[in-house]
């Protein structure tokens, strides 16, 4: 099979006997209660206050075998979470001098519950209805919604929202606008991506079960500076937020103060992630007015 390929060349398509889905995912479902057994996730509250269920053993080993399936599908092109593209990719797409609404999830992740998933299975992937709930039980924290520490989730996520995002995409392209997905992050630019088109989006959202966060909803005038995925537009340049100079000008100075030899190398390893963060968002401009060494390394 090619890398990239339609969802009816997916191993996970039509699977209407438990026989293929055992095979397609080497288990024994005579053991399905040890697979999601107590234990199974380890669990922990992140230091932003989110709860984290990451899969254990077995169960991880599955997820990853289903993520690898889920991410060789075709995906639209508005969707750049994906191999080869990035949130600073994303970004770019909304450089220039137009209006820009944005608006995300909210608590993505955990709203997708397992029925949805069980419903995307039949309805997206042909797949029998006790397959699909076998399916859902799988890629379930406790049989109730994504687990936010998977690597399967994120692609079951989209494919679970996908009639969602299709609309918001139809919608603005119906418009003249540009529409871009990164995970739960919507963001939309042109002369159209006005406050009015931002709530026919968020009732998009809204009906089709998920729901939307007001302050991270917001829409930006043509010339002002706009803060999309991370990334700061001033008309066509995409440049490093004062956020992001801060840590890595903070991380130099306790560099600079520190004697203990290993804080020292953790310190270093981290300064390191931020100068190539900072470097792919300076080196994305077509036409540079600075260089990546003249923002970050002077």
């Amino acid at each position: 099979m090619p890398k990239q390929y339609a969802i009816n060349q997916s191993p996970l398509y039509k699977l209407v006997g438990l026989r293929q889905l055992e095979l397609c995912l080497g288990i024994d479902l005579e053991r399905l209660d040890k697979l999601l057994k107590d234990g199974s996730y380890r669990t922990w509250v992140n230091d932003n206050d989110r709860a984290i269920q990451h899969p254990l053993g077995w169960l991880a080993q599955v997820h990853s075998k289903i993520a690898h399936y889920l991410a060789k599908i075709e995906t639209p092109d508005y969707v750049y979470h994906k191999k080869g593209r990035s949130h600073v990719k994303n970004a770019s797409e909304h450089t220039g001098y137009h209006l820009v609404a944005k608006t995300d999830i909210s608590n993505y992740y955990p709203s997708i519950t397992r029925a949805m998933l069980k419903s995307m299975f039949v309805k997206k992937f042909k797949c029998a209805l006790d397959v699909a709930g076998i399916l859902a039980d799988i890629c379930t924290y406790q049989r109730t919604h994504l687990a936010t520490g998977s690597g399967v989730s994120g692609y079951l996520a989209f494919w679970a929202s996908k009639d969602l995002f299709d609309a918001v995409y139809e919608l603005s392209r119906a418009r003249g606008c540009v529409f871009t997905l990164y995970v739960d992050d919507l963001t939309i630019s042109g002369n159209a991506a006005s406050k009015k088109l931002l709530t026919e989006v968020r009732a998009i959202v809204k009906r089709n079960g998920l729901k939307t966060k007001e302050t991270k909803s917001k829409t930006f005038a043509a010339h002002a500076t706009k803060m999309v995925t991370g990334v700061v537009l001033k008309g066509n340049e995409s440049l490093l937020s004062n956020k992001r100079h801060k840590e890595i000008a903070d991380n130099r100075i306790a560099i600079a103060n520190t004697g203990n030899a290993n804080i020292k190398a953790t310190l270093q390893k981290s300064l390191k992630g931020r100068l190539m963060a900072a470097k792919q968002i300076i080196d994305s401009n077509e036409i540079k007015t600075v260089t990546s060494s003249d923002l970050i390394y002077s």
